[in-house]
């Protein structure tokens, strides 16, 4: 089990199985050569990259051609947010209330005079 993988005219990687890895393409046409030293397919081993999945289901050889699409374009950032209103500093507390002074006493009452003395008889 071997392969070729050509993109746009460029050798872009090849392998056997197992194979594990990333190859990096352009975008446009692409061959997998796929070729089998027995002859009898590759018996269940597959070739999966960019969406696709091939294999040689029998004989030596095989190709297989497909378009390899550019990635979209990551979708636009929100804007971003306004900063936090800086830290300015506070106005200055008011004082504390101070309560009420309480309503005035009246003036006590002048002293009684004194009792008179009994008036004679």
């Amino acid at each position: 089990v071997s392969w070729t993988l050509t993109c746009s005219g460029a050798l872009i990687g090849s392998g056997g199985a197992p194979y594990s890895g990333t190859l990096s393409a352009p975008p446009g046409e692409c061959t997998l050569d796929m070729n089998d030293s027995y002859g009898d397919g590759w018996n269940g081993d597959q070739w999966e990259g960019a969406g696709n999945t091939f294999t040689l289901d029998s004989g030596s050889y095989g190709s297989e051609t497909f378009i390899l699409i550019p990635p979209s374009p990551p979708p636009p950032s929100a804007s971003p947010s306004p900063p936090p209103p800086s830290a300015s500093p506070s106005p200055p507390s008011p004082p504390p209330l101070q309560p009420p002074p309480p309503p005035s006493a009246p003036p006590p009452p002048p002293p009684s005079p004194p009792p008179s003395p009994p008036s004679p008889p």
